[in-house]
This record gives C-alpha cells, sequence and structure tokens, in this order.
C-alpha cells in the first residue's frame, strides 16, 4: 500500500500498476498486489520534506501534527511512520 495525497494517487496507481513485474534500470518489481491509499488534499504549509525534517530534528508533535488525520488520531501508527522515517534518514533503508 502506498499513500498519496488527492493530486498525487491516481499518478501512483498508473505507474505501479504499470512497471509492476518489467525488469529496468531501475530494478524489478513484482507486487502481488498494489493498493493507492488518497489521503485528501495537501495541508497548507506541509510537504515530505517538511516532515522528514521534523523526523530527522527528533520533532515528533511537529510530525504528528502534519499527519492525516486517520493516523495522527492512532498513536501507535503515527509512531512507527515516525520511527521509520527517521530509520530511512539515518540508515538509508
Amino acid at each position: 500500500m502506498i499513500a498519496g495525497g488527492s493530486d498525487r494517487a491516481e499518478e501512483y496507481k498508473t505507474l505501479l500498476n504499470k512497471y509492476n513485474g518489467v525488469k529496468s534500470k531501475h530494478g524489478f518489481y513484482d507486487f502481488k498486489s498494489i493498493s493507492v491509499e488518497n489521503t485528501g488534499a495537501r495541508k497548507a504549509g506541509v510537504s515530505g520534506t517538511d516532515m522528514r525534517n521534523h523526523a530527522a530534528s527528533g520533532n515528533y508533535n511537529q510530525f504528528k501534527a502534519g499527519l492525516p488525520s486517520k493516523l495522527k488520531s492512532n498513536p501507535t501508527h503515527a509512531k512507527q511512520i515516525y520511527n521509520d522515517v527517521k530509520k530511512f534518514i539515518v540508515t538509508g533503508k
């Protein structure tokens, strides 16, 4: 599952389905299923860069504030996403 704002969700769905199962210079992806969740319209002043910066600086409260309401209202998932983003920034994995 991938989540994307209303401005990108359809594009993600199209690209993921187009290249699933296709070998290319970027690798080979063979997903058993693909789903794209539309997270709604972008919030003013919130961007992926802002969210990564909040995670990198250890600012969980600001990170959580920028999450969609469904994620924000679930503390377990909100913290898991924060930790995953922070880990990726540090390790690249």
